[in-house]
């Protein structure tokens, strides 16, 4: 990810998450700044015909833990393997830095599988990450690399 990115990423950002996780793009903007900033290597786009239809961000959490997020796609990209893409490359760059494990948070809506169809859990599960907490509204996953 680059700065000119900033621009493209804070609409999928504020299009993709609720108030008041992406409360609006110009609070988007300086949080992508400022993690782009600081942890420039853990940040990429996905990009087709020029267009950037997703991006992943991540930061250092502990020791040799690395944290996940926020990650979004466009809608009209979901379900097509961009997701999983940029999931795999920030494993494999996280990897590479020598870190050990990645923890992540989403959003928690439901126990049935109907439920929590509409949330990111399931989307992580199949990527192997495990479930370690949650609370009435959060799940956070953990995985070794």
């Amino acid at each position: 990810m680059k700065h000119s990115d900033v621009n493209e990423v804070a609409k999928i950002w504020s299009n993709a998450f609720p108030k008041p996780f992406a409360s609006n793009i110009s609070e988007s903007k300086k949080l992508i700044k400022k993690v782009l900033k600081e942890n420039k290597e853990l940040c990429f786009v996905a990009v087709e015909k020029k267009d950037i239809i997703g991006f992943v961000m991540g930061y250092k959490f502990s020791g040799d833990i690395v944290s996940l997020g926020p990650i979004a796609v466009k809608r009209e990209y979901r379900g097509k393997g961009v997701g999983k893409a940029l999931v795999k490359k920030f494993e494999k760059a996280s990897k590479n830095m020598k870190y050990s494990a990645i923890l992540l948070t989403t959003r928690y809506i439901g126990e049935t599988n109907e439920e929590r169809k509409y949330e990111a859990s399931l989307f992580y599960e199949r990527l192997g990450f495990k479930e370690v907490a949650k609370s009435k509204k959060k799940r956070i996953y953990f995985k070794r690399i």
